[in-house]
């Protein structure tokens, strides 16, 4: 995949993930979900999370050519004289998108599809999704941000 592609993936697959749960919840409320419970109040902010952190982290650390990428340029540089936010700050940014974890993963164990009684394979597959994303985070975070660091 190399550098340029894995940068590509990296950046693609939250916008992906995004545009996902935003049909989703849509689709919820299309289909007659009640959009006002604890559960769908947890979708709705791991998802609010996730998009603003992500957005954020964008702005920050995302590398564009063109008249874009000048302005982004242009913004970093002011951020970092007033309010300080430098390289560091925007990947602690980057790095608290990781708050939604735990918020959705409540959110996809309260699903439906997450009843023992009615889908033993989804709520194992649901249950085994959360618990290895949160695994792999704390692994990639022990490891100093290297991943296959903690294997030596």
């Amino acid at each position: 995949m190399g550098q340029k592609g894995l940068r590509k993936l990296h950046s693609s697959i939250p916008a992906a993930i995004i545009v996902i749960a935003i049909v989703h919840r849509f689709l919820k409320a299309a289909f007659g979900f009640d959009l006002e419970t604890f559960q769908a109040d947890l979708g709705g902010l791991g998802l609010a999370i996730l998009a603003a952190l992500s957005l954020l982290a964008f702005v920050l650390l995302a590398t564009i050519g063109g008249n874009l990428g000048e302005k982004l340029k242009t913004l970093r540089t002011n951020l970092a004289k007033k309010p300080g936010i430098d390289y560091k700050g925007s990947r602690a940014f980057h790095a608290a998108t990781a708050l939604a974890i735990p918020v959705l993963c409540v959110h996809l164990l309260l699903a439906s599809s997450s009843d023992f009684s009615r889908n033993a394979f989804g709520a194992l597959w649901l249950t085994a999704y959360a618990l290895v994303s949160l695994y792999l985070f704390a692994m990639y975070r022990i490891s100093g941000r290297s991943p296959g660091k903690e294997k030596k």
